[in-house]
């Protein structure tokens, strides 16, 4: 049985001029190293590599010259049903000189998704090609019991995998999106298997390393060049499904995994099924984090049936609130947001229990239009708000040794608010450099004055050169 590959689907690929190119030639844009041993020590054997660097570059260039010949009839793994424990094997055929045909092995160690995960079966796996042990990747696939689900439902599911699949391949020319480690392969019940990097650490696991003040201002800017390097690469890979380029609509804290590359920290984009065409929907389904939500995306819905948009404005929001709730987390302070507009656009939406899990609007209809958009502004100001919280209560624990009365004479507000976090701000947690919230502040302007990617990336730039040369001080 074969299978046309995404290398023959997206061979119309095109990519625009990298606008942030020079970044990757630039040194002082990498993450700082990791100073406490103990976080060190866990996010490395976290990722459970095991084979050499060299023995994994082998492994992947020998797997890039898989080839697809359809004279040659590859049976599928045998596979009644996914289970811990269990090893598949894949017949691979690759040009070395001739066809060799060479045995992919997969074992399965943890299932790493819920028995009520709608995307399908998420396990962990030790990969093996030709005898030779890669480490540990990720699989996926739909359910089993999809298959006896409705038609409608099934060809859903499988075009969110096709697409996923597509988008591993799609984006793997960026070092900071999540790439796919080998080539798909199918069950003998027809349903495809996916395998991607596993990169089960965070970038909050990661800031956790980081020590010193000087460090976390520099993981936090650095950072945000990354993820802005990310979304940039997306809207600017003009294909014939994304003709206007790709957004990122899922940008969260849990959508960024660390990966060490020749002991160098990067960030990657996680979750690619998240990555959709730029423009208008062309499904009824709106996927978000409602934590993390533009909230000026749901402005252009007045009227029922307006489609909804997609827009690395909107990423480049998210990812400001991504960066914030990083860092009040790394300092130790709790921030909240308590309007849901989505109560206002479809009272039968989806959601889950946890607070960043993601949420769908499947019927796009507006309740209320004129208090949609006072919500809308409540919501602004709360992020805001928020922002104004942690750099002050940032600024109090910078400040401890000083007297805040003399610091703060007449803010009797400010006071307020520091004493009611008094436990927080003498909690052993660090802080970072004020500039920090300059740059995230660019990301929440308001869309007429936000902006775009590049823009904003060389402007947390900026911000970190002044920084490095005492600007600040």
């Amino acid at each position: 049985m074969t299978r046309r590959t995404t290398k023959d689907k997206n061979k119309r690929s095109v990519r625009t001029v990298d606008e942030l190119s020079r970044f990757k030639e630039m040194s002082e844009m990498s993450l700082p190293k990791v100073t406490n041993r103990a976080i060190k020590s866990e996010l490395v054997s976290g990722m459970a590599r095991k084979a050499e660097r060299n023995v994994r570059e082998e492994i992947d260039r020998e797997s890039e010259k898989t080839v697809h010949v359809d004279v040659i009839d590859t049976t599928p793994p045998k596979v009644d049903d996914l289970y811990v424990g269990l090893t598949i094997e894949v017949e691979r055929f690759v040009q070395n000189g001739g066809i060799k045909k060479v045995i992919e092995a997969f074992t399965l160690t943890e299932r790493l998704s819920s028995e009520s995960n709608m995307a399908g079966d998420v396990y962990k796996a030790t990969r093996t090609w030709d005898g030779k042990e890669y480490g540990t990747v990720v699989l996926k696939t739909l359910k089993k019991k999809h298959l006896e689900g409705s038609e409608k439902r099934l060809r859903s599911l499988r075009d969110d995998a096709e697409m996923e699949m597509s988008n591993l391949q799609r984006f793997k020319g960026c070092p900071h999106i999540l790439h796919p480690t080998g080539e798909p392969f199918e069950l003998e019940d027809g349903r495809l298997v996916i395998q991607m990097e596993y990169l089960p650490r965070s970038f909050n696991n990661y800031l956790l390393g980081i020590e010193t003040e000087s460090a976390l201002t520099r993981a936090t800017l650095c950072g945000g060049i990354q993820i802005f390097r990310a979304i940039h690469f997306m809207e600017n890979m003009v294909d014939r499904e994304g003709p206007d380029g790709w957004t990122y609509i899922d940008m969260k804290e849990s959508n960024l995994g660390m990966d060490l590359t020749k002991d160098e920290w990067i960030i990657k984009l996680l979750d690619l099924d998240s990555a959709v065409p730029t423009g208008p929907r062309t499904k009824s389904v709106m996927r978000y984090t409602e934590k993390y939500i533009d909230p000026e995306k749901m402005m252009l819905l007045h009227k029922t049936g307006i489609g909804l948009l997609a827009e690395p404005s909107e990423t480049i929001y998210s990812t400001g609130l991504t960066l914030l709730y990083a860092v009040a987390r790394r300092i130790g302070v709790n921030v909240r947001r308590l309007v849901d507009v989505s109560k206002l656009i479809n009272k039968h939406h989806e959601e889950e229990d946890e607070e960043d899990s993601s949420q769908r609007v499947s019927r796009v209809s507006i309740y209320e239009p004129d208090d949609l958009k006072a919500k809308i502004e409540i919501l602004r100001a709360t992020d805001e708000r928020n922002l104004i919280k942690v750099y002050y209560l940032n600024e109090a624990k910078r400040m401890m040794e000083d007297n805040l009365e003399d610091i703060y004479p007449d803010a009797h507000t400010i006071k307020e608010l520091i004493d009611i976090h008094t436990e927080e701000i003498l909690a052993g947690n660090s802080t970072v450099h004020p500039c920090v919230f300059e740059a995230i502040r660019e990301c929440l302007m308001a869309r007429i004055g936000r902006p775009d990617t590049a823009a904003i990336a060389w402007r947390f730039n900026d911000i970190l050169e002044k920084y490095s040369i005492g600007k600040y001080e």
